[in-house]
C-alpha cells in the first residue's frame, strides 16, 4: 500500500472561505470529514484543470451543496513528494463533474 498523500493549507483554506462565505456549519463539517478522502485517493472525483499538466485539480465535495450552490475544491498534486496543496475552497453554481 502506498504512503498516504499529505494534505497541505487545507485547514487554512477552509478557515479563509469560512470567513468569506459564511456557510453553515453543517456545510463546514461535511467539507472537513471529506478531506481523508483527499488524503486517501486525491484523484477520486477530481479532473484536471485544462492547460496545467495535471499539476492542478479541481472536485466538487460530495454532498455539500448549499442553495443550490456546491462546494468546490481546487488543489495542486506534487506526484514526486505526494504533497497534496489546497489553493482555494469555495461555493459555485456551476461546479466540475467528473468525467467531463
Amino acid at each position: 500500500m502506498p504512503d498516504p498523500w499529505i494534505l497541505r493549507k487545507f485547514a487554512e483554506r477552509l478557515k479563509e472561505w469560512r470567513e468569506r462565505e459564511h456557510p453553515p456549519p453543517s456545510l463546514v463539517s461535511l467539507v472537513f470529514e471529506w478531506f481523508p478522502y483527499v488524503e486517501a485517493d486525491p484523484f477520486d472525483l477530481a479532473q484536471a484543470v485544462p492547460g496545467h499538466g495535471g499539476k492542478y485539480w479541481w472536485v466538487a465535495v460530495p454532498g455539500a451543496v448549499h442553495d443550490g450552490l456546491t462546494v468546490v475544491c481546487t488543489y495542486e498534486i506534487r506526484r514526486d513528494s505526494r504533497d497534496v496543496i489546497c489553493k482555494e475552497i469555495g461555493l459555485r453554481d456551476d461546479p466540475p463533474q467528473a468525467g467531463h
